[in-house]
């Protein structure tokens, strides 16, 4: 009985992640769609301040599809990846002292070797199971 109440609130939660997912891709549409007279305006006007707000719109809608990717296929990989675009979008868009980029810079190398480290395991973990077959 336990049982299948657990497995109703997976499939719950299953659908409920789904909708979000959607929601969120909605959202990004609607986004994209805003910022297509920001980005034109960037080609017109001179200067920094123009592509700095470029920037901003953009990590923010790669932001979001990395973050619907997570909610599709969870797995530490996206997860990684989602937090490497985050910790980029910091770094390249605020404004921040030396000590503050250094640490998102070894952050970020942290989490790419985290991301290499789980491939490497995966790859090794298939390659045995090919083995013993």
């Amino acid at each position: 009985m336990l049982e299948k109440v657990r497995e109703y609130v997976k499939i719950a939660c299953d659908i409920i992640e789904f909708i979000v997912a959607i929601l969120t891709l909605i959202a990004i549409v609607v986004v994209a769609v805003r910022a297509i007279p920001v980005i034109m305006e960037g080609f017109s006007t001179p200067g920094t301040e123009s592509l700095m707000t470029f920037l901003q719109e953009i990590f923010v809608i790669i932001i979001a599809i990395e973050f619907i990717k997570m909610l599709c296929k969870p797995n530490a990989a996206n997860v990684i990846e989602v937090l490497v675009f985050v910790v980029s979008r910091h770094m390249i868009i605020s404004e921040s002292t030396p000590l503050e980029d250094l640490i998102s810079i070894i952050g970020v190398g942290i989490l790419l070797f985290m991301d290499f480290f789980i491939k490497y395991k995966v790859r090794e973990k298939y390659q045995d199971e090919n083995k013993e077959l």
